[in-house]
């Protein structure tokens, strides 16, 4: 053996300890999955070690050998040979390794996910009409997040690229149904992103605890009360100010994606409503949320022997978020703090939520 050749094995050596690890997980993340699912989790040893052998195709090959791989998986309990060594089958604690790997490769392409899927709906909404390089832009965009957060084989992908912007070329001609094609393919992207928040879940616990609120940004204001809510969903409302301007604040919100129970309780305390104009208002705009969201949103107060200020969201997963002004008007200096679900602020507030709203009065 020469030196170079000597030199080029110790090299070869070297990278395949150094890939070891990262080999046995990928080429059964890349491998085993799709022999589970096809064949029952059996097949013969020379279909394992094409299929390995495939991986090259992809980008994907490995320094180890495929007769390595199934060593050291064999060797893992991950595997299991017939009697006569031509069948291999993936044991159960290879079944339960994958799941785990797979877990591990879901997070990491879903950390931001929500946000990126949002960006997608605050994108199909600034596009208020018909615009080709728009609606070029967002689904290419919208091709690009969704295949890395959910594969390029994804149901989702699919639904994106099927999606119909424009009409027929003679619907145009004809001034037929013009602008139809264009709303009812905004309505479908911005249906199918809710569904991939709805897929996704609730956000990991990584949503800010504070967010700072800025007078004269109403815009980002309304954003940074969306973000700090994150995936989860409001299920009730604390604000002692609770007008018609603080339900378009919420419909708002609504809007820009952020999730509001079917059942959203809010509560306030009589003294704002003393207008009966303020009330009516109020009412007849609470009214018209409920029919075209098809929810039962409802309001009651309660009276309060001390000026009432705190105000706060209860969210799903028993955290709260607090906020130093009214939803009725959110162009101010103020600050967002979230806390966390167990926490004792957290738990005292919905407490006192819960026995305000028994005991509270139902708007009408």
């Amino acid at each position: 053996m020469s030196i170079d050749a000597g030199i080029l094995t110790q090299v070869k050596n070297l990278l395949k300890d150094q890939n070891r690890g990262p080999d046995i997980r990928n080429a059964a993340v890349f491998t085993w999955r799709h022999i589970i699912d096809r064949y029952g989790g059996q097949a013969e040893d020379s279909y394992f070690i094409s299929a390995i052998q495939n991986m090259a195709l992809y980008r994907r090959a490995t320094m180890l050998e495929p007769i390595e791989l199934l060593y050291e998986w064999k060797n893992a309990g991950w595997i299991e040979y017939s009697p006569d060594g031509l069948t291999i089958r993936i044991a159960p604690a290879g079944i339960e390794q994958l799941q785990k790997w797979e877990e591990e490769d879901r997070i990491f392409r879903t950390t931001g996910a929500h946000e990126k899927i949002r960006s997608l709906l605050d994108e199909a909404a600034s596009i208020k009409e018909e615009n080709g390089v728009k609606v070029k832009h967002l689904v290419q965009r919208a091709e690009m997040i969704v295949g890395q957060i959910f594969g390029k084989s994804s149901r989702y992908l699919v639904a994106v690229q099927q999606i119909k912007f424009h009409g027929l070329p003679y619907d145009s001609i004809a001034n037929r149904d013009i602008g139809g094609p264009f709303r009812r393919g905004k309505e479908t992207f911005t249906n199918l992103c809710q569904v991939m928040l709805e897929e996704l879940g609730p956000e990991p616990n990584n949503m800010p605890l504070k967010e700072r609120l800025i007078a004269g940004q109403p815009a980002r204001n309304l954003m940074k009360i969306q973000n700090i809510i994150g995936g989860l969903t409001v299920t009730g409302i604390h604000d002692p100010y609770t007008t018609a301007a603080s339900l378009t604040t919420i419909h708002k919100l609504a809007d820009m994606g952020t999730k509001f129970d079917a059942s959203l309780r809010l509560l306030g305390t009589p003294q704002v409503l003393k207008n009966s104009t303020e009330k009516k208002s109020m009412v007849s705009l609470l009214t018209d949320i409920n029919a075209e969201r098809n929810t039962t949103w409802e309001i009651r107060t309660y009276l309060q022997a001390s000026k009432p200020h705190r105000r706060f969201l209860v969210l799903a997963d028993g955290s709260v978020v607090t906020c130093g002004m009214s939803l009725n008007h959110i162009d101010k200096d103020e600050v967002l703090d979230r806390e966390p679900a167990a926490s004792e602020n957290a738990g005292y507030d919905q407490r006192f939520f819960e026995d305000k709203w028994k005991s509270g009065t139902v708007v009408t």
